[in-house]
């Protein structure tokens, strides 16, 4: 959808129009809702690869494998 106007394909409509559900605009941010109802806060490319970076450089240097990375920064409410 852009600028408020589905697709003109019913099938894609419905689909686009089900998946918004999960997200929710909090004073200008963007979040998606967890399964859990947890609100995780949805971040650019740019922001989430520096936070990757930070998780897996940083003061801790918690050195582990793609995919424990993205788990951890989920758990920490990002999206």
């Amino acid at each position: 959808m852009i600028r408020g106007i589905l697709p003109s394909n019913r099938a894609q409509a419905r689909r686009l129009t089900r998946r918004a559900k999960s997200f929710v605009l909090i004073d200008k941010e963007l979040y998606k809702r967890s399964p859990s109802g947890v609100l995780q806060r949805c971040s650019p490319i740019p922001e989430g690869k520096e936070l990757i970076h930070d998780i897996h450089a940083g003061i801790c240097s918690h050195h582990a494998a793609p995919r424990t990375l993205v788990g951890n920064a989920f758990r920490q409410g990002f999206y």
